[in-house]
């Protein structure tokens, strides 16, 4: 669709701080990750690519108990995605049922997004990461494989030719 010209000055606007926002969001993210991986699956961006952190997801088995903390800390989060695409009756359709993808299905069980903008101070930084490891961690958690893992390489070739540049690490 098309966007009006008050909208159209704000984005131009906007693009002038872009890149600086995106420089101090990765910094953010590399905080967290320094500072979470030990409890929490983080982020994983390729090497030679970029992430643009509009969201910092984890994952934990735990994400009920631990969400429940943060609330109880006054600490923002979210679940963004709580079902699968094929879980979502826009898409019943396609004929889809649970089990149908395990991976993704695991993940929406244990995702959820803690506190992310350009802004965040460190000492908001060092809150929601004193509460998050605060919390019991009925298990430890275990190195993940990135999405990129279940995939062959001829896969990875495949996909890195199609977007080439735009090509994006996706951490899930």
């Amino acid at each position: 669709g098309r966007i009006d010209t008050l909208h159209s000055a704000v984005l131009l606007e906007k693009f002038k701080t872009l890149q600086e926002e995106l420089v101090q969001r990765n910094k953010i993210a590399s905080y967290y990750t320094q500072h979470l991986q030990s409890d929490f699956v983080t982020p994983v961006t390729l090497e030679g690519n970029e992430h643009v952190f509009s969201l910092y997801c984890l994952q934990h088995d735990d994400r009920d108990l631990v969400l429940q903390g943060l609330k109880k800390q006054n600490v923002p989060h979210a679940v963004y995605y709580p079902k699968c695409i094929h879980e979502q009756p826009a898409y019943q359709y396609l004929g889809y049922s649970l089990g149908d993808f395990p991976q993704a299905e695991k993940v929406t069980q244990k995702i959820f997004s803690i506190p992310m903008h350009p802004w965040l101070t460190q000492k908001e930084q060092d809150q929601v990461i004193s509460a998050l490891k605060g919390m019991p961690h009925s298990n430890r958690r275990v190195r993940m494989k990135p999405w990129h893992a279940f995939y062959t390489q001829e896969t990875m070739d495949l996909v890195q030719e199609m977007y080439k540049e735009d090509f994006l690490a996706f951490h899930y």
